[in-house]
């Protein structure tokens, strides 16, 4: 079985991993907080004042780089996959799914994502 070849890894600190939430910011400035985007974005290069009143990648289209180019179609929006990228990381899901989700998007775009950390209690978890 041959390995699988990627272009960009990167990884995502499940501590401050926002999910799972609707109108979050690509990082959030109250807490720096960020999701999945906002992580993949920083390591190719983009700077925390580039990304923090961004609410998706075509809010910087002007930052975009060879590496970032998936996610813009030829319109100069966001592209199906940052679409999907979007919808797993803010699914109602399990992190565990929300991980797996996310591993097979970024892989399919040659972009390995890892998780690392402890996971944050779901809402759910702490209402118990």
């Amino acid at each position: 079985m041959s390995k699988r070849k990627y272009d960009h890894s990167f990884v995502v600190d499940r501590k401050p991993w926002i999910r799972g939430g609707v109108g979050e910011s690509l990082l959030r400035r109250e807490d720096g907080h960020q999701c999945c985007l906002g992580f993949f974005l920083r390591s190719c290069g983009l700077l925390k004042k580039d990304i923090l009143a961004a609410y998706s990648p075509k809010d910087l289209l002007e930052s975009s780089t060879k590496k970032t180019d998936f996610l813009f179609n030829e319109n100069y929006d966001n592209s199906p996959q940052t679409y999907s990228l979007m919808e797993a990381n803010d699914s109602k899901y399990s992190d565990a799914k929300i991980e797996k989700k996310l591993k097979k998007l970024f892989a399919e775009n040659k972009v390995r994502i890892t998780f690392k950390g402890k996971r944050r209690p779901t809402n759910k978890e702490m209402s118990k």
